[in-house]
């Protein structure tokens, strides 16, 4: 009877302590945006904001197959699922209810993607940050009003390279809507342009001279099947393959921009 007795005292204060049944699980995969591939060895945490505190905070590690269970919810708690690597994004937010029992794992995709907007090569997972090569001229043509554009450093070396499993990522929305790519073009003669301003042996953006003072636009053509735009409330991200262009070398810059990425695709 005195077991009894003090269970029937002490149930209360435990249930007004726990806040809440923990008997729910939530079963996920997670996979690579890109490649569909499991992510292993990922921790995941879901968070129920306003929750008592003994629900707020719960978490899993990916196992070999992308496979996770969150324990132990809280009946009726809402919870958001979030990554603690700030380089695998979910564009969309993953929220499920707690107390409930466990169905098929539902599939969420991560993507390897900076924080902060920038341009990147992606190779095995791995995010390499790309700086811009030079400075951009630009001259007038020696008769008419058309201008030409061109890195003030010739590459004279090898430059990045989106080769085949590499993909180059473009982050952020202004860096979208802005960067281009340009052909860019060597040129073995000796150009005459406006102001008496003459340059030899160089190389062009979009420029393939005909004569020693006229040239023709090159435009690029990116293909958009082998591009993949990706856009969550936090980023926006654009993805290209190594064949996402023709084989050749490229500057990567805005109409304005004074500086310049150069990267080769392709090879």
């Amino acid at each position: 009877m005195r077991s009894r007795s003090l269970l029937t005292i002490w149930a209360p204060l435990l249930a007004a302590l726990g806040g809440c049944s923990t008997s729910g699980t939530y079963a996920g995969k997670l996979v690579d945006g890109l490649t569909a591939a499991p992510r292993a060895e990922v921790r995941v945490i879901a968070r129920a904001e306003g929750a008592d505190l003994t629900c707020a905070v719960r978490e899993a590690t990916t196992d070999a197959g992308g496979l996770f269970s969150i324990a132990d919810t809280c009946k009726d708690a809402a919870y958001t699922l979030t990554l603690p690597d700030n380089t695998l994004y979910i564009p969309q937010a993953v929220q499920f209810t707690g107390g409930e029992a466990p169905g098929d794992p539902a599939e969420i995709k991560a993507w390897r993607a900076p924080p902060g907007a920038g341009i990147y090569l992606i190779a095995d997972d791995v995010l390499t940050p790309l700086r811009t090569f030079s400075d951009v001229g630009t001259e007038k043509a020696w008769k008419g009003d058309e201008e030409v554009r061109y890195p003030l450093s010739k590459p004279v070396s090898s430059v990045p390279a989106v080769k085949s499993g590499t993909r180059l990522l473009i982050s952020g929305k202004a860096n979208i809507e802005r960067l281009k790519f340009e052909p860019l073009i060597e040129d073995k003669g000796v150009r005459r342009f406006a102001d008496g301003v003459t340059i030899t042996d160089h190389v062009y953006l979009s420029a393939r001279f005909k004569t020693r003072t006229a040239w023709e636009t090159v435009d690029a053509t990116v293909d958009a099947s082998k591009t993949t735009d990706v856009t969550g409330e936090e980023r926006q991200l654009r993805f290209h393959t190594h064949d996402a262009l023709p084989e050749g070398r490229y500057g990567v810059l805005g109409e304005s921009d004074n500086r310049l990425y150069i990267l080769d695709f392709g090879g």
